[in-house]
């Protein structure tokens, strides 16, 4: 195993934990509430516009398309396609009533998977160069910022949205 892919493991369990607590920690009356946008820069410019339940399910639910994306761009293919704004649109009319416990069930099953695959890359595909958005970066960068980031940045945005 890549030490790399070892320590992108560690920080990727680390985001995992902090947002199971968070939703752990959740009330039912925090759990309607709608979101607020992600403190700081953000990957996406929609505002957050969901419930903190939606969120909550969302998180683990996107992660199997991220971990696609990541497993495309690593072995030097194409991403799949994916629409976000649509599946993040439609997943809010479909999980509306999610529960935290649904959310974290996605999240037993979803996570131990990427994380698997984070240990299995090489350092070659950590330093594969990927044409982003905002330009061009190392593989490494893109999962730090998207698949592991993805956790933060929700995680955050609940966390926003409680201190109000």
């Amino acid at each position: 195993m890549s030490r790399r892919a070892g320590a992108l493991a560690e920080e990727f369990d680390q985001q995992v934990q902090l947002f199971r607590r968070c939703v752990t920690e959740l009330s039912s009356d925090q759990l309607t509430l709608e979101g607020v946008n992600t403190p700081g820069p953000r990957f996406m410019d929609t505002d957050e516009a969901r419930s903190l339940k939606v969120i909550a399910y969302h998180v683990p639910s996107f992660l199997p398309r991220h971990v696609a994306s990541a497993r495309a761009r690593a072995n030097g293919d194409a991403p799949p396609p994916t629409d976000a704004h649509a599946i993040n649109a439609a997943e809010a009319d479909e999980r509306a009533a999610a529960t935290p416990a649904e959310a974290l069930a996605r999240l037993d099953e979803e996570a131990p998977k990427a994380r698997e695959f984070l240990l299995g890359l090489t350092d070659e595909q950590l330093d594969r160069v990927i044409q982003m958005p905002m330009g061009e970066m190392p593989l490494e960068q893109v999962i730090r910022m998207v698949l592991i980031g993805h956790f933060e940045a929700h995680r955050t945005s609940i966390e926003a949205t409680i201190a109000g």
